[in-house]
């Protein structure tokens, strides 16, 4: 039976969430063999943390959330902390490792939640203030 697997992303001026809650989410994305990118704009919904002080379990039961309304999200600078989150679905019969590309590479701090049944299964933390050795990919 194919999983849907979810992921969540913050850092200081932007945050991304990839969280797997059914409610008010665009469509899942589907992941196949067919496709070897993806531009997970169209599938991400945004939410703004002004005070900058939410935490993880906070933006998942938030009802704050908005569609995001382009392709390639630019909210400009900002004091505000960014969420993001989206849902995929893999078609693939076997594991298969997957990707997520940040294309800005001077965001300070990064952090990526892995999201299964509303619960933290994996956190990833990276950036151009974390140390290189200590982030999950020599990049």
């Amino acid at each position: 039976m194919p999983r849907i697997l979810s992921v969540m992303v913050i850092w200081p001026v932007i945050a991304m969430l990839l969280a797997g809650r059914a409610i008010a989410m665009p469509a899942t994305l589907t992941l196949n063999a067919d496709q070897q990118a993806y531009n997970v704009g169209p599938w991400l919904e945004i939410l703004e943390d002004k005070g900058a002080g939410l935490g993880v379990e906070d933006i998942m039961t938030s009802n704050q959330w908005r569609p995001s309304q382009s392709e390639s999200v630019n909210l400009g600078v900002t004091q505000s902390d960014w969420w993001f989150r989206f849902s995929a679905h893999s078609e693939y019969r076997r594991e298969q490792l997957f990707l997520l590309e940040i294309a800005y590479s001077n965001l300070d701090v990064i952090e990526i939640f892995l999201v299964d049944e509303n619960r933290v299964t994996e956190t990833f933390t990276m950036g151009d203030h974390f140390p290189f050795h200590r982030r999950p990919i020599d990049h």
